[in-house]
């Protein structure tokens, strides 16, 4: 089977009113699971349980929808050391200060300062570095720095487990 674009524009418009017609199906068949009080997790691969966490977020940059699920015998079986280091990166209020700035309204070095959200710019590049390389923010264009859309939820959920309950 060729699996290249195709160059014809028929071929092109015959692809496209596939897609949809598979986006139509999904479509569906998500609202009849709706309907019927079914979710994907009703399957047998998930009798052992499972772990979620799910949110929608809006700033300045739009807004996002994300999920996440995990049966527990993944994450039992999983080393947690990757993960230990992403959650060490958190662990300074610093670092918390600027996540929650760039969570509001991604921006630069500079303005992290400006703003009195650290005492130097230095210090923002130092936390800043050290949140980057464990996946908490990117560097965009400009110099502005953003929380990455894959990581808002998960953030977000870190902070609310961590509440008091």
């Amino acid at each position: 089977m060729d699996k290249s674009f195709p160059t014809d524009q028929n071929d092109r418009d015959a692809l496209f009113q596939r897609l949809e017609a598979i986006e139509a199906v999904i479509a569906r068949h998500e609202a009849l699971f709706a309907k019927e009080g079914h979710s994907i997790n009703d399957s047998p691969e998930t009798t052992d349980g499972a772990i979620h966490f799910s949110g929608q977020f809006e700033n300045a940059s739009g807004s996002i929808s994300y999920s996440w699920s995990r049966p527990p015998h993944h994450l039992l079986e999983e080393a947690w050391d990757s993960s230990f280091t992403r959650l060490s990166a958190l662990a300074h209020p610093q670092r918390g200060l600027i996540l929650k700035q760039l969570l509001n309204d991604p921006c630069s070095v500079s303005t992290l300062f400006q703003l009195g959200v650290t005492s130097s710019t230095g210090t923002a590049y130092h936390h800043l570095n050290e949140l980057e390389s464990a996946g908490w923010v990117r560097k965009g264009r400009g110099g502005v720095y953003e929380v990455p859309t894959e990581r808002i939820i998960p953030l977000l959920t870190i902070i609310s487990a961590s509440e008091h309950h």
